[in-house]
């Protein structure tokens, strides 16, 4: 049975290799017999035969495509990005390209990112959304953490703080990503949008459904989810 990863480079910057982004599982059985996660194992030790000879195993692998997923071939588009845990990966690769068009002098519109972990020793890749910012290819970021001894919020929740924010973006045009490990973030993004369309485009229930409907249709709403 194949494992799916989000690739978490982008081709523009790196044509010929690709990062992934995974943690090494661990875990206990019911009976007590210590286990591990078979791919994420072999990943973490890079496939190393485990003896002298200094080879290494070869990794079986394919790209399943998702033709859909991609930054907007306008460069003036303002974008959103919404994403927890391995939701990261994909975005990573998005600012690794969107830095790679900067640097080859392309002008780019606005992108902010709202990034959740569950905690702060989850939170990875620090470093290229500080490059992202400082190079002018990420505006702005707000990380949360849905658990730990203080601030536990949602990503959702600080997307209903910044409902006019997210309106107004929808409103002039931008796309938006959504990326997470589970489906269930997709729909939790959903429900947190059409509360937003609400409050902030005066519609009904019903007329926000639409206008919901209407952006994904148009592929202004893109995801990455397990």
């Amino acid at each position: 049975k194949p494992r799916y990863y989000s690739i978490a480079s982008s081709s523009v910057k790196n044509p010929t290799r690709i990062r992934l982004l995974y943690r090494r599982i661990k875990y206990v059985t019911s009976l007590g017999y210590q286990r591990e996660g078979v791919c994420t194992s072999y990943l973490s030790y890079k496939g190393d035969l485990g003896n002298q000879d200094t080879r290494k195993a070869h990794l079986a692998a394919y790209i399943n495509r998702n033709t859909e997923f991609r930054l907007p071939k306008e460069g003036h588009v303002p974008i959103l990005m919404i994403a927890v845990g391995c939701g990261v990966s994909p975005i990573r690769a998005l600012l690794e390209e969107r830095v790679a068009l900067i640097e080859s002098g392309r002008r780019l519109g606005s992108a902010r990112l709202f990034l959740g972990f569950r905690t702060p020793d989850d939170e990875v890749f620090k470093a290229p959304v500080e490059e992202a910012i400082k190079i002018g290819a990420l505006d702005d970021v707000s990380v949360t953490f849905a658990s730990g001894d203080k601030d536990k919020r949602l990503v959702t929740d600080v997307l209903l703080d910044e409902g006019e924010y997210v309106w107004n973006h929808f409103e002039s045009g931008g796309v938006a990503f959504v990326c997470g490990g589970a489906r269930s973030f997709g729909a939790a993004v959903e429900d947190v949008l059409l509360k937003i369309f609400q409050l902030h485009g005066s519609l009904d229930y019903s007329d926000s459904e639409q206008y919901l409907r209407r952006v994904i249709n148009e592929k202004k709403i893109m995801d990455e989810l397990a």
